[in-house]
């Protein structure tokens, strides 16, 4: 394939009267490139063809990963690990640009009381396995497999807390 100087020069030469064989031998190249050359309206465009990228078999994955978890791109490296990707970070982390470029950014409004006016209260419930990592939580064996109701409660102008395990 030629370029657009040398579409010019076809063009050029045979504007000045050349024949086609004449404008083959001076380019070196066949009257048959040439002709097409000729038929042209324009210049050929040179495209390369999109290959296949080592991410294609994990967008899906990485796409669920950045929308659901919000996770950095080591992290996501971490998991699609797992699923047969060998690529580098590199990659990975100029697609995962390209997805976080496409999302929209949920806007965080901050909210703020006076002390004493408002706190937070969590209560759940969770099975005891038997170990701890506190002094004021029992070691006991006896209440391993045994559901446990804790209760926390944090006053928002401070992060103190009351915290309670029944």
């Amino acid at each position: 394939m030629l370029g657009a100087e040398e579409w010019y020069m076809i063009r050029e030469l045979r504007d000045r009267g050349a024949s086609i064989s004449e404008i083959a031998r001076q380019m070196g190249t066949s009257r048959n490139t040439v002709k097409r050359h000729l038929k042209l309206n324009k210049p050929m465009e040179y495209r390369r063809k999109k290959g296949k990228s080592k991410l294609d078999p994990v967008k899906p994955i990485i796409k669920m990963l950045i929308d659901k978890y919000n996770l950095s791109a080591v992290r996501i490296l971490e998991e699609i690990r797992k699923w047969g990707y060998d690529g580098s970070m590199t990659i990975l982390k100029d697609y995962c640009r390209t997805i976080r470029k496409e999302r929209s950014i949920k806007a965080v409004y901050r909210f703020e009381t006076e002390p004493g006016k408002q706190a937070q209260v969590d209560f759940g419930s969770f099975v005891y396995i038997g170990f701890a990592t506190s002094p004021d939580v029992s070691t006991n064996g006896d209440d391993a497999g045994k559901r446990k109701m804790p209760f926390t409660r944090i006053i928002d102008h401070h992060s103190h807390g009351f915290r309670q395990l029944q």
